[in-house]
């Protein structure tokens, strides 16, 4: 599908699903109860296209979307049980896949990151890194969580220490031939 040259339609709410984080993740979901139940056939079934970037596509072309920006389904895969240490396994998988999404189909799908909220020294580490996976794509964007960056103004002492992030962001450039570049936000240091 080529992106309209006057108006484009952006879905920002999409989500996606990696079978590893799932398999690791599902049964601590409110989704499944908490692993007390197993998910119906007819979810089953739209969990299977989440895991996709092809059939996100073919779903985005039958709605007539162009382009969707994409965050992981936290309800479906939580992270949160996990200690931290595994909590930070569990999302650069989704950010390492979301990341091939993007750079995949770079006109078609926008990436968010998910960060590992237990520990912010790793969530900035995190950031980081996520930052450097999109650092070459056109078309690859952040989501930056505002928790992280008021939670990471603080040091465990409670002090106020300094924290600067530069994000990407997603906005509107006249006479682009996809409609949207990137744009930035703070810098890109982490000063702490």
């Amino acid at each position: 599908m080529q992106l309209a040259n006057d108006t484009s339609v952006i879905d920002f709410h999409s989500h996606f699903l990696v079978q590893e984080v799932f398999d690791q993740c599902h049964s601590h979901s409110p989704a499944s109860g908490f692993g007390h139940h197993q998910a119906p056939a007819h979810l089953v079934s739209l969990f299977e296209k989440m895991k996709n970037p092809r059939l996100a596509i073919e779903d985005m072309d039958h709605l007539k979307i162009d382009m969707s920006v994409f965050s992981s389904a936290t309800v479906i895969e939580p992270t949160s049980w996990a200690e931290p240490a595994v909590e930070l396994e569990l999302v650069r998988r989704l950010n390492d896949t979301i990341a091939e999404w993007a750079a995949h189909s770079p006109r078609r799908i926008i990436g968010s990151f998910a960060p590992p909220l237990q520990d912010m020294d790793l969530a900035l580490q995190e950031l980081t890194r996520a930052l450097d996976l999109g650092s070459g794509w056109q078309t690859f964007r952040l989501r930056c969580a505002v928790s992280i960056l008021e939670t990471a103004s603080f040091g465990r002492s409670g002090r106020r220490r300094r924290t600067s992030v530069w994000c990407p962001s997603c906005t509107r450039k006249e006479g682009s031939a996809h409609g949207f570049s990137n744009s930035a936000c703070g810098t890109r240091s982490l000063n702490r």
